[in-house]
């Protein structure tokens, strides 16, 4: 008997500890996303990387190479598609 109490007393301090944590996260306020266009992204003094810090910094170099393909296509390949752009 004493041990089904105290059974019942930790799963009412988990739940009571659980639904006061959520009532908390419901009534945070939320952080209002930042609206910037992608010409204002793309030449912010704060994201001013060469193209080749980018590629290193973001991974790129995993998946495709400046001459080859490996799983994506070549940088190459890509510049030419989007020649126009």
């Amino acid at each position: 008997m004493i041990r089904f109490l105290s059974v019942a007393l930790i799963l009412l301090f988990i739940t009571t500890l659980t639904l006061g944590y959520l009532l908390f996260m419901q009534n945070r306020p939320q952080a209002e996303p930042v609206k910037t266009s992608v010409q204002e992204a793309r030449f912010s003094p704060s994201l001013s990387f060469t193209p080749k810090e980018l590629v290193f910094k973001r991974g790129c170099t995993n998946c495709h190479d400046l001459k080859n393909t490996l799983v994506g296509p070549s940088f190459e390949a890509i510049a030419e598609r989007y020649h126009q752009d």
